[in-house]
């Protein structure tokens, strides 16, 4: 049974839409709401995305997190609603039919500044990405929601979170599956 009303949650949602437009940072919603549970922060989700859509914003995918111990263990806690660790996403060029790699292997090795700062395999992910991708599925369905064509899905990361600081450049290569670049100038 949901903690929060749904004044309290479009409450929540408007904190969470300022504090992204503001660029501050605001309490973890359990400071103020402890008993709160995965139905009341999706409905905190929704209330912040109906906002964004309000404003302009478009849905173009989902974002899963805290699928790996990596993260988990990295963040000591269950974000849902808030955009905590995204404040964007870098795609590749390459597009791969989704029985093409077993994505338990697909590794990664994450460089900052030419420097190795963390390195994994897909396997981190619940043992396998797609599990992450299937759970979204229900999960979404529950709430009268779906995946749509064309949407991105990310399954949740299976290295740590690493600082991004001004100057730093990042490249992350997945091998055979490809690879991306970003520069923090």
């Amino acid at each position: 049974m949901p903690v929060l009303s749904k004044t309290d949650a479009a409450a929540c949602g408007a904190a969470l839409f300022d504090a992204e437009a503001t660029r501050t940072q605001i309490r973890m919603m359990t400071a103020d709401h402890p008993g709160m549970d995965m139905d009341d922060a999706y409905a905190i989700q929704d209330a912040f995305v109906q906002r964004k859509l309000a404003a302009g914003g478009r849905i173009s995918g989902w974002k899963i997190g805290l699928t790996s111990k990596a993260m988990q263990y990295a963040l000591g806690i269950d974000t849902i609603s808030d955009n905590a660790a995204n404040a964007g996403v870098v795609m590749g060029d390459l597009r791969h039919a989704v029985d093409a790699f077993d994505l338990r292997r697909v590794g990664a090795i994450v460089r900052r500044n030419d420097e190795v700062e963390e390195t994994g395999l897909g396997a981190g992910v619940l043992d396998d990405p797609a599990l992450s991708m299937a759970w979204l599925v229900h999960r979404l369905a529950s709430y009268g929601e779906g995946l749509r064509a064309g949407d991105v899905v990310l399954s949740g990361s299976f290295v740590r979170p690493i600082e991004a600081r001004h100057g730093d450049r990042f490249l992350a290569d997945y091998g055979p599956f490809g690879s991306v670049e970003i520069d923090f100038a």
